[in-house]
């Protein structure tokens, strides 16, 4: 169906190493303890049945999810929030910084003094916004002839606005946000394996860097913001940044 691959736009994960798995789950738990604020339990609350699926693909235990579950009553967790930092740098390029801190002035403090190194510059909270959209996914195997069969039909009518393989030939099924959970039911209930589920932000319009020089600057500005302990996340119009 697929004309234009949105594949190639998601943000892929990486293998990380024991140094960073730490870390990884300490940035995953305070996802989850915001997310579960008012309502702990996934199969009514969708954003932290989102989170935890995130968690689960980034292998993180059973236990220390449930444990993120139940610390978000506490103090220290109600004291958290999320902000958005929005920055543009060389070349037309555009970056979104999602964050969970304690102290907005500490983090912007922070992120500020990386991009100074970068030519990198803080502009309006949501002036980037029209640069990027959501974009809702569910990975599958489809069984053979999947295109022939009935199931096709009933996925579409479940909601799915295309559909792509990807090089494991597993099938993506791209979805608005709220039909996640009724499609999910749907292809269990008729014996598909779910994958991975999860809603990103991607760009409206993809910017290549085809000076390696330049692109290598810019993907080493990603790992340094993403190693900040406070940065949960790092959005940029770059096409290869990922």
């Amino acid at each position: 169906m697929a004309g234009h691959s949105k594949w190639k736009q998601i943000k892929h994960k990486k293998e990380i190493s024991d140094a960073k798995r730490s870390a990884t789950f300490s940035k995953l738990s305070k996802l989850i303890a915001i997310a579960a604020r008012g309502n702990q339990d996934p199969a009514t609350n969708i954003h932290l049945q989102g989170i935890i699926e995130r968690a689960r693909a980034a292998n993180m235990p059973k236990d220390n999810i449930e444990r993120a579950i139940s610390k978000a009553k506490d103090k220290e967790a109600q004291l958290l929030k999320e902000i958005v930092v929005h920055a543009t740098g060389p070349r037309g390029s555009a970056f979104m910084i999602y964050s969970i801190t304690d102290n907005s002035n500490r983090t912007i403090q922070e992120l500020k003094k990386i991009f100074t190194k970068y030519d990198v510059k803080m502009v309006a909270d949501g002036s980037l916004d029209w640069m990027f959209h959501e974009l809702s996914f569910t990975i599958c195997i489809t069984p053979d002839a999947f295109e022939a069969s009935p199931l096709f039909e009933e996925v579409l009518d479940a909601g799915v606005t295309d559909i792509e393989q990807d090089i494991n030939h597993q099938t993506i099924l791209y979805h608005p946000a709220q039909q996640t959970h009724t499609l999910k039911d749907l292809l269990e209930s008729r014996g598909v394996p779910v994958i991975r589920q999860e809603t990103q932000t991607i760009a409206q319009n993809p910017l290549s860097v085809h000076d390696s020089k330049d692109l290598g600057k810019m993907m080493t500005l990603i790992e340094e913001l993403e190693d900040l302990t406070d940065v949960n996340d790092v959005i940029t119009n770059l096409q290869n940044s990922t």
